[in-house]
């Protein structure tokens, strides 16, 4: 598990996982998830929702950036800076785990 304060980036090596509880859609490109809660309905945007569909553990934040910065056509530093705040975000929401190192 990664260890971290709350807020501080993800190392690059790190290996995030969406958890087992979201259920969740890919409809015309988006992905709309329900909160494990079952409180809330989200739809994610464009980039948001291609990181979300390639969370599935076998994938370091660092290559995550490289392919959203590959689909996208965007510098890998922005790229980068996109992908540990989405991934900030969706741990906070209870959404992701981080695979043991």
């Amino acid at each position: 598990m990664e260890h971290r304060h709350p807020g501080d980036l993800p190392r690059p090596t790190a290996v995030p996982t969406r958890k087992k509880g979201p259920i969740w859609r890919e409809l015309e490109g988006l992905v709309v998830l329900l909160q494990p809660d079952g409180t809330e309905l989200l739809r994610l945007n464009r980039t948001a929702s291609f990181l979300w569909v390639h969370l599935d553990g076998s994938r370091s934040v660092e290559e995550l950036a490289e392919l959203l910065a590959t689909e996208f056509g965007v510098d890998r530093e922005v790229a980068f800076r996109d992908t540990a705040g989405f991934l900030l975000d969706s741990e906070q929401a209870g959404l992701i785990e981080w695979q043991r190192a």
